[in-house]
């Protein structure tokens, strides 16, 4: 609604809105200090009596806002980093490093980052990476590798050429006077102060996004090249492909890029050449069948670490000097475990998706030439296929925790959660063993159902029929040729769900010794995303400008209105991306007709004055198109990635004049929409 009277002039204060963009922005730096203060004390807890960050601690209360403000106003100054401890580490103080996470906190939105670089937050970590390259390697048969890192790479980073690409994404004075700071870092030992030329500090939250940052186009690069597998991991490097010449042509691209960036490869931790023979990536030892290990260099490394840690403690009692090194070795099994143990699958699924992964598997049960015995469990099965993470007796009877189960649209399978299967598509095949060598065979559909060719012994799910005593006289092998699969049905609820894998197996008497197996469908979890679920609102629908000065000159500002838009989302669905974020948009649709602006009508069916929209806190009206301009036909602009949470975005509506000289109260309407996938 509009008043319009030449008469009277009641402008929006340019000073109001200003104070209002400032207290929106100080409402987001004071959630980053608290979010950046938690982080620093936990990160720290374990600091000597005699750390800075108990004093910070004990005054925190009293200097937050006043640290607050040095930070918004870009006062903040850097101390030289600090020489401490026995081992000589260096480390921000308490102070900068609170300011460091503070900026990481604040630029990490702006800062690009490709999802071909994994060891920055959200992108999957060490474990994730080690498992996407072993399916590559079993999967797309990649018969050609080059692993390499960079030599000193932090250490090598030109300082001049991360500020420009930080200048590039980043415009805040007081995040450019920090970041500007933490590039050009300074050491002091013993009252002795050394600035390196090249480099930047490592052990710090902005550590992991500089390196991030600094080789996007090398990663955007590769992501964007057929038929190879690109992956990068901090300085490490990783490239699969088909044949040589592919390989000596991707390495001289790589070759040309560290080059223009100042770097060069670490001659000791590069290899090239076929990927059987094996190559190290991230502590775990991979060749073209996968991840078949732990590599000779963690082991290198683990010994090492042993033997440091027993000269450390030479001086502790035996007990306190045994639990420590035993704390160490245990808590490096587990990391050896995750490595080198098959690769779980951990996936995520929209309810009506299916995952699948093909291959062959087969087990090979060695004959002992010995009489089994008598009875109906005395003979080998054909095959045995079933749930569980380990072998056992009688292995035709699925346990009765992996009940089989249906989804309400049609696959059948293992049932690890309600309208959630795990199930098989192919053949299996397989000889009793028996003198006659029976062959057994059974199919699996598209939807997992079962159809052997022989009737179930005592009706026995996925198993070759049981045959009577005989024999044992060879060696005999049972295969499953085909897909394994988890279907999500329409009414599958969201979350994650655990699963144990499917093992291929022959024997089952009880008599007899445990069977060995082969995992066809490693151990998991599969998650049920839930949908998108977000509430949207104005804090005021109705926009009014009150009564201003007409002109008669067209696309003049009249007057500057602000609507607060605020996205409340409860769950989001990121697409399987791991991101925790969806991408949302914004459109405006006209129900008084305009295209670029809103046309405000008298009574009379007079054109008054024009609305102009813009997605941004501006004080300073806008009466044509340019930057975060909304249309009003319906057009979509990108409001951002929004997370689980209250997203908050402005929108400026600029009232401008049309110079058709008519007077009175004007309104119009329009329809907001926010939109996401």
């Amino acid at each position: 609604m509009m008043n319009m009277n030449p008469t009277q002039c009641n402008e929006l204060s340019a000073e109001h809105d200003e104070r209002t963009k400032w207290h929106n922005d100080d409402l987001r730096d004071a959630q980053r200090l608290d979010e950046a203060w938690a982080w620093l004390c936990e990160s720290r807890k374990t600091a000597p009596a005699n750390a800075d960050i108990w004093h910070l601690r004990q005054r925190w209360p009293a200097c937050r806002e006043a640290f607050l403000r040095k930070l918004q106003s870009g006062e903040h100054h850097l101390s030289p980093m600090l020489v401490v401890g026995t081992r000589r580490q260096v480390m921000w103080p308490a102070e900068d490093a609170l300011a460091l996470k503070w900026v990481a906190l604040s630029i990490t939105p702006s800062i690009p980052v490709h999802e071909k670089c994994e060891h920055v937050k959200g992108h999957g970590g060490g474990r994730s990476s080690v498992r996407r390259i072993s399916q590559s390697l079993t999967e797309n048969g990649y018969r050609w590798v080059c692993r390499t890192d960079i030599k000193g790479y932090y250490g090598a980073i030109n300082k001049e050429t991360l500020l420009l690409q930080l200048r590039e994404h980043i415009t805040h004075p007081a995040y450019l006077t920090i970041l500007t700071q933490y590039i050009h870092y300074s050491v002091e030992e013993g009252g002795e102060f050394y600035t390196p030329e090249k480099g930047i500090a490592r052990g710090c939250a902005l550590s992991p996004l500089m390196g991030a940052l600094h080789l996007w186009a090398v990663d955007n690069y590769f992501a964007h090249q057929h038929k190879i597998y690109y992956g990068r991991y901090m300085d490490d490097f990783v490239i699969l492909t088909y044949s040589r010449w592919q390989l000596r042509k991707q390495m001289k691209q790589l070759n040309k890029y560290l080059a223009s960036l100042g770097f060069e490869k670490h001659p000791d931790k590069t290899f090239i050449g076929k990927v059987s023979r094996g190559f190290d990536w991230l502590g775990a030892w991979l060749t073209d069948k996968g991840v078949v290990g732990i590599a000779p260099r963690a082991l290198t490394n683990h010994r090492e670490k042993v033997r440091r840690l027993y000269e450390q403690t030479r001086h502790w009692s035996k007990t306190k000097q045994a639990r420590r090194v035993s704390d160490y070795r245990n808590r490096w099994k587990i990391w050896a475990v995750l490595m080198a143990s098959p690769v779980a699958h951990a996936a995520s699924l929209d309810p009506g998706e299916t995952l699948r992964t093909s291959g062959t598997w087969s087990y090979t049960q060695m004959g002992s030439g010995a009489v089994a015995g008598t009875g109906s469990d005395a003979a080998g099965y054909g095959f045995v296929i079933s749930p569980g993470g380990s072998s056992a007796h009688s292995l035709c009877t699925l346990a009765t925790t992996f009940p089989l189960g249906q989804t309400t649209d049609g696959y059948t399978g293992v049932q690890i959660a309600p309208d959630v299967v795990l199930g098989l598509t192919g053949t299996a095949t397989g000889p009793n063993d028996t003198s006659t060598s029976i062959q057994r065979l059974a199919t699996w559909s598209d939807t997992g159902a079962y159809a052997p060719t022989y009737p179930n012994y005592s009706g026995y799910t996925w198993c070759g029929r049981q045959a009577r005593a005989d024999e044992i006289k060879s060696p005999s092998t049972a295969t499953f040729s085909g897909s394994w699969f988890i279907h999500a049905g329409p009414a599958a609820r969201p979350g994650t769900y655990s699963y144990s894998g499917l093992l291929l197996s022959r024997l089952g008497a009880s008599t007899w010794p445990l069977p060995a197996k082969t995992v066809v469908v490693p151990a998991g979890s599969i998650t049920i995303r839930p949908p998108t679920s977000c509430t949207v609102g104005l804090d005021a629908p109705t926009v009014k400008f009150g009564t201003v000065a007409d002109t008669d000159v067209s696309n003049s500002s009249l007057s500057v209105q602000h609507s607060r838009l605020t996205t409340n989302c409860s769950s989001v669905h990121d697409g399987g991306t791991g991101t925790g974020r969806v991408t949302t948009s914004l459109s405006l649709l006209s129900q008084s007709g305009g295209s670029q602006a809103l046309p405000l009508q008298s009574s009379e069916n007079l054109q008054v004055a024009e609305v102009y929209a813009r997605l941004g806190n501006y004080s300073v009206g806008s009466c044509q198109p340019g930057s975060g301009s909304l249309d009003f036909v319906g057009t979509p602009v990108t409001l951002g990635d929004y997370a689980v949470g209250a997203n908050v975005e402005v929108i400026t509506w600029s009232l401008c004049s049309n110079g058709e000289k008519n007077r009175g109260n004007g309104s119009g309407s329009a329809t907001l929409t926010v939109a996401w996938p």
